[in-house]
């Protein structure tokens, strides 16, 4: 009887545990929300003002981070349980055609990968990028289609659509500044909230 119940008791947790409400973490390009950032940082030549980076394709080893250069120099200290944003190259492989990989970010929140922002070039892969989302995160929980228009009259359709997962929310804006760049965002709450105050700041400092 005891083992019976032992027995009964294990299948009953494991149906709570995966039958009823655990998911697998989001991820998109190799890259997991809520794991810890332990990435090597990429390589790089020269060194303090006169250091850069190796392109993504020279690079021996990634996935790897990479300092903005507006900020800091490669191979400058970082404290990666903190919290701050920076460049990243995903695994070789793990790009699809139409990403911008040399304008990749990750944000970090204590140390860990909070949000993950993924340019890509827009118009020319929207439809591409739509299914590829689609088919990753499931049927969206918004979409819009709008019609743009740039400065010599063309008119384009643009797609804005989201997917809501539990420890992530995922936008999709296939053109934001303009028909050559879209934007893919991947970020928890503490991500969205570090969007949100870097935002703050940026206007901020804009402001008379």
């Amino acid at each position: 009887m005891k083992r019976l119940i032992c027995g009964l008791l294990a299948i009953f947790m494991y149906s709570i545990a995966y039958g009823a409400g655990v998911t697998e973490p989001t991820t998109i390009l190799g890259f997991t929300i809520k794991e810890n950032f332990n990435l090597p940082e990429c390589h790089w030549k020269g060194n303090g003002a006169l250091a850069t980076y190796d392109y993504d394709f020279q690079q021996p080893i990634t996935p790897c981070w990479k300092h903005n250069i507006l900020k800091a120099h490669p191979g400058d200290p970082l404290d990666t349980k903190g919290t701050f944003k920076v460049g990243a190259i995903p695994a070789s492989g793990k790009t699809p055609d139409g990403v911008r990989s040399d304008s990749l970010d990750l944000i970090v929140v204590d140390g860990h990968i909070e949000g993950i922002v993924v340019p890509t070039n827009g118009l020319d892969s929207q439809d591409s990028f739509l299914v590829l989302l689609t088919k990753k995160y499931g049927k969206p929980e918004s979409s819009q289609h709008t019609q743009v228009e740039n400065r010599y009259g063309a008119k384009f359709t643009k797609y804005t659509v989201a997917w809501k997962k539990p420890d992530a929310l995922i936008t999709y804006d296939s053109m934001v500044s303009s028909i050559d760049w879209g934007l893919i965002l991947v970020a928890s709450p503490s991500g969205q909230k570090f969007l949100k105050d870097e935002q703050s700041k940026r206007e901020d400092s804009s402001s008379f």
